[in-house]
């Protein structure tokens, strides 16, 4: 992100951000030893602060210490950044820095909420509470990136949810065209669930169709858990009118 004289500004995550034009506010530790000893950035220069929750303000280092460093508050960002949808994606349980991949590209291309699961094909075991804040991490970093301004929940879950208008990736017989199952979907906050390398076994399948999940595919070739989602998502932000659309400019 570049401020309006077309100098870098570096983002700062600051949840729990309340301000006012000229607030002062004091970033994290960890925030502060990047901006002083990664960044080597100096008193004067722009930088913005995120919450997490929506709203970013453009800021200015008022001044760094060794475990500290304060800014002022300038005013609040208003350019449309997020999505116009929601979308929740249940991802099956895969490989670490598989898992970590899909965290960072969902959250980059605008996912909502990620709730990583154990399928019955599943080959890993459930993450520490340690991994999860890990992937929470990876998430922020993220954001920062992409210059998102909301973090994505990121919870585990044991099973799909009743109730929810989704849609199954599954590249089996029975299912439709991903694009072809849009207009059944809640436009607010559609939701995705991508099985793990194995796929969704028929039991899932039954299961969750039983309670008003659809199966959708996206073509002849067999993606990996990973490529599905993230490809699955775009594809829907794209035909809800996020991505890559005029809309998104608006």
């Amino acid at each position: 992100m570049t401020d309006p004289r077309g100098a870098r500004r570096w983002r700062v995550y600051h949840p729990g951000l309340c301000g006012e034009p000229e607030a002062l506010v004091r970033v994290s530790p960890e925030e502060s030893h990047h901006l002083r000893r990664v960044l080597r950035l100096q008193p004067g220069e722009p930088l913005s602060l995120f919450d997490g929750r929506g709203s970013e303000w453009s800021a200015v280092i008022e001044s760094l210490a060794s475990d500290s460093t304060t800014v002022r508050l300038v005013a609040p960002l208003e350019t449309r950044i997020e999505p116009t949808v929601s979308v929740t994606l249940f991802q099956a349980l895969c490989r670490n820095d598989r898992m970590e991949w899909v965290i960072q590209k969902a959250t980059e291309l605008g996912i909502g909420a990620i709730h990583p699961w154990v399928s019955r094909r599943s080959e890993v075991r459930p993450p520490t509470a340690s991994r999860v804040a890990r992937w929470r991490k990876i998430a922020v970093e993220a954001c920062k990136q992409s210059g998102r301004r909301k973090v994505p929940l990121i919870e585990l879950c044991t099973d799909l949810p009743d109730g929810v208008q989704g849609l199954m990736l599954h590249p089996g017989a029975g299912g439709r065209p991903l694009g072809d199952c849009v207009d059944g979907l809640d436009h607010a906050e559609p939701a995705l669930a991508v099985g793990p390398e194995g796929g969704f076994c028929d039991e899932e399948i039954a299961r969750w169709t039983g309670r008003g999940w659809a199966l959708a595919h996206l073509g002849p070739r067999t993606l990996r858990t990973e490529t599905a989602g993230i490809a699955a998502l775009a594809i829907l932000l794209h035909r809800l009118g996020d991505l890559g659309s005029t809309a998104d400019l608006t």
